[in-house]
């Protein structure tokens, strides 16, 4: 190509505006903050590259976790920052049967439990709340277990936080890799009540309930 042809060439390239590109916050949140771009090149010999750009409403400190928009003033700090005797537990799971299940058998408890349905709402909740006790499912979308457990321990804030991972695998060499991770615990689908009141107590203290009051209600949906 002659000088002159290549000086146009660039020329027009640089003339042209950028494609805009202004995505919707729930495009971007179900893509973990990462959107695909694919380029295409017919002449090249790989026509087409494909890679995924941060969006812009991407937190700078980690590209796949995007902040929802949590209320501060919902929920305490901290409950020690805030005097309270009341232990917080924090409940990740894409099942909200098995949420409302958790809520409703440990209300008689005297705690108090919060519930996200997906894992990076579930991290910002925990960064916002600092709960005593997290119950993370290991598989769901926008953020699985694995994940969401190791965004937790890279956080100075929720570092420390005893997690249960709840999970309906029983591959041994899996539930080895996650305990690595500095999980405090495993519970199998489906759940037990009592090894569920069980586990908990290793980490926070638990108020006494008659079982007489809940032998009416079902588990067979803890799966």
């Amino acid at each position: 190509m002659q000088r002159q042809s290549l000086a146009r060439c660039f020329a027009c390239q640089q003339a042209a505006p950028p494609p805009a590109l202004q995505p919707a916050k729930s495009t971007v949140t179900s893509h973990l903050g990462l959107l695909p771009l694919t380029s295409r090149n017919p002449t090249h010999r790989n026509p087409a590259k494909s890679q995924h750009m941060p969006s812009s409403l991407t937190p700078t400190a980690h590209p796949a976790l995007i902040a929802p928009q949590i209320n501060p003033d919902a929920v305490p700090v901290s409950n020690q920052e805030q005097g309270q005797r009341k232990p917080r537990i924090l409940c990740i799971d894409d099942d909200p049967d098995i949420s409302r299940t958790i809520t409703l058998r440990l209300q008689d408890y005297d705690v108090t439990v919060d519930s996200a349905l997906y894992g990076t709402l579930g991290f910002w909740q925990a960064a916002q709340t600092r709960p005593d006790l997290i119950l993370l499912d290991y598989s769901m979308p926008n953020g699985n277990g694995s994940f969401v457990l190791d965004s937790l321990r890279q956080k100075p804030d929720t570092r420390e936080i005893p997690v249960i991972m709840l999970t309906g695998h029983r591959d041994a060499q899996l539930r080895q890799t996650i305990a690595a991770r500095g999980v405090a615990g495993f519970l199998l689908k489906p759940i037990l009540f009592e090894d569920l009141v069980s586990e908990i107590k290793k980490h926070i203290e638990l108020s006494h309930l008659p079982a007489e009051r809940w032998s009416d209600i079902s588990m067979d949906h803890w799966t």
